[in-house]
């Protein structure tokens, strides 16, 4: 805990029928030292919530009011879902995070409970965009589960948190468990922590996308939920889901590769030591935490905290199953000695999901992964910023990879020509970014156009300096005959509009940087800030400039405007200005 700076965590230990061990560690609240108490503390389980959404929707289906491969819009009356492609988003999609919907995070949010928006109403307004078919990736989608509960809503004709509290929570006796706002669950509530700029309190957000992350819960009435995944779906004397709906829910149903871990409804798969495991991670600002489960062993167990802190999660558990379920650490000997492979998986990749079709897609600028190729055939995975230490990967069969340290696997997909397209690995799913797309090179494109922009903001104004006091010194001005005089009303105009559109791209950008700099990324689950929102008002006025800017490079070269190195570089401006409209429209900055 000292490590990873958790004020606070819990852990429960369930295996068979009963609970084996509960604990708290650290303080629920720092300043009033209030201790953590795991059959009392409520934390937010986060994302642990869509496993409670699964349940939902696999109890509709054996009463047969759901079918899992029907398209989603059969269900829906208010709104449909924008459907792009022949194949139909199904509940199993939805389950498994194969609908191909991009990320929306932006506005998610609210920062008082009057002011949540109706399930229902907020995702007719705000479903994100369908962006690859159905069945392709997993592209982790937390629309996608509250489509998934709103459908469950729709079908039982029940607000979904009432239909949860009613058919799983009170059933499970959790009694210290439900959704926010709620006064009895805050009186009990864990103080949530950030670490942005140091360990301080952070507000409670109150989701819209409740069926994907608004559950809160103590750690012990989790541990009654993981009881019931293990017991066939029973829970004492209740039956919560059917053996074969729990078995259903618990297999695979997809994987990008058969060598890979993948799917199952609701829970994500993984290997650890040979052991299969199963469960879900949830993060919000202020809490974290990981369920769990050992089908084979028939264990489970739920750690949480309050801060947000996934590596502390999975830390805890690879040492908790190395520790209790050894397994000799396999030796992984390349068999392959192929180091065009290395050279040809070697690049950037993006972290799927991403937003596509917002503004938000400039902040996977932030979050890239680099995969370098070794002499030796073997490759290494860098995380961003350092996240992670680099990991050392070694090719078995083509195209295929396997950490030795980890045993984790990778798969690289390619096209129709060979390219490398997509990295999979058996937790997540990346894109190969084109060169032009990485970090490096973004970075270093805005910097060459805010040195071009420069130039212009002081070279024509030193020359216009220049000029009128030439004029002031003679009776007469040269007219043509000096190099460095303005030609007419036209080419004033023409420079003042591209000093105006480099004056706004320098200022849009420090600007920006500074504005978020100072943000805490988690203010935009409420919306796009304020600040922001005001210098997204830039980017639209400077592509209209830009656009008079070439009208005026034209008019330049024809009238003969100024002298030939004033037309280059007015020239070079505008080029600088057309880049930089590239860049405006490849990163949605004219959508919010």
């Amino acid at each position: 805990m000292r490590k990873y700076q958790i004020p606070g965590a819990a852990f429960v230990l369930v295996q068979g029928k009963r609970i084996i061990f509960s604990k708290g560690y650290g303080w629920a609240n720092i300043t009033r030292r209030i201790p953590v108490d795991p059959h009392h503390t409520v934390f937010r389980v986060a994302s642990v919530t869509k496993l409670f959404t699964t349940v939902a929707v696999m109890q509709l289906a054996e009463e047969d009011k759901l079918h899992l491969h029907v398209d989603v819009n059969h269900y829906l009356k208010r709104f449909h879902l924008q459907e792009k492609y022949p194949q139909p988003v199904t509940l199993a999609a939805l389950l498994t995070h194969t609908a191909g919907l991009e990320d929306l995070s932006i506005g998610v949010a609210a920062r008082q409970p009057d002011l949540i928006e109706p399930l229902g109403f907020y995702l007719a307004h705000h479903m994100p965009a369908q962006i690859r078919p159905p069945g392709q990736i997993i592209s982790y989608s937390n629309h996608g589960l509250a489509l998934a509960g709103y459908i469950v809503q729709t079908v039982s004709g029940q607000p979904y948190e009432k239909y949860v509290q009613e058919n799983i929570l009170k059933p499970l006796a959790m009694t210290h468990s439900g959704f926010m706002p709620s006064p009895r669950l805050q009186r009990e509530f864990a103080t949530g922590y950030g670490r942005w700029r140091g360990l301080h309190p952070v507000p409670l957000d109150y989701f819209n996308i409740q069926p994907a992350s608004g559950l809160c819960a103590t750690p012990v009435d989790i541990a009654h939920f993981m009881v019931a995944m293990m017991n066939g779906g029973r829970y004492g004397r209740v039956q919560l889901l059917t053996p074969s709906s729990v078995a259903r829910m618990e297999r695979q149903h997809f994987t990008e590769d058969p060598r890979l871990s993948g799917r199952a409804y609701g829970f994500y798969e993984k290997h650890i030591d040979g052991l299969r495991v199963i469960g879900h991670g949830g993060d919000v600002r202020g809490f974290g935490s990981l369920l769990t489960l050992v089908p084979e062993k028939r264990l489970g167990f739920f750690i949480t905290e309050n801060v947000d802190e996934p590596r502390f999660d999975s830390a805890i558990e690879r040492h908790f199953l190395h520790r209790y379920f050894p397994a000799p650490s396999p030796k992984v000997e390349p068999v392959l000695n192929l180091p065009g492979d290395a050279a040809r998986v070697a690049g950037s990749y993006r972290l799927n999901p991403y937003s596509a079709t917002t503004f938000a897609k400039l902040f996977t600028l932030y979050w890239q992964y680099r995969v370098t190729a070794n002499r030796d055939g073997s490759i290494e995975l860098h995380y961003p910023h350092h996240y992670h230490p680099p990991s050392r990967w070694v090719e078995v069969q083509p195209l295929f990879y396997i950490c030795p340290a980890t045993g984790n696997k990778a798969v690289f997909r390619t096209n129709s020509s060979g390219h490398i397209t997509e990295m999979f690995t058996d937790e997540q799913a990346y894109d190969r970014l084109p060169r032009y797309a990485t970090a490096r090179f973004q970075v270093r494109l805005v910097k060459a156009l805010l040195l071009i922009f420069l130039t212009a903001l002081l070279v024509w104004p030193a020359e216009a300096i220049t000029h009128w006091l030439n004029r002031r010194r003679h009776a007469r001005p040269r007219g043509a005959s000096g190099s460095r005089s303005l030609n007419g009303a036209g080419a004033n105009l023409a420079r003042v509009i591209a000093w105006v559109a480099s004056a706004s791209v320098i200022f849009f950008v420090v600007a920006f940087l500074a504005v978020i700099h100072r943000l805490d990324l988690w203010d935009f689950a409420y919306g796009i800030p304020k600040q922001v929102g005001r210098l997204l008002v830039i980017p639209p006025l400077t592509v209209i400039l830009v656009m008079a800017m070439i009208f005026f490079a034209i008019r330049a070269w024809a009238g003969r405007w100024w002298s030939v190195f004033d037309r280059l570089h007015y020239s070079i401006v505008a080029l600088a200005g057309i880049l930089w409209v590239w860049f405006v429209l490849y990163w949605r900055l004219l959508w919010r």
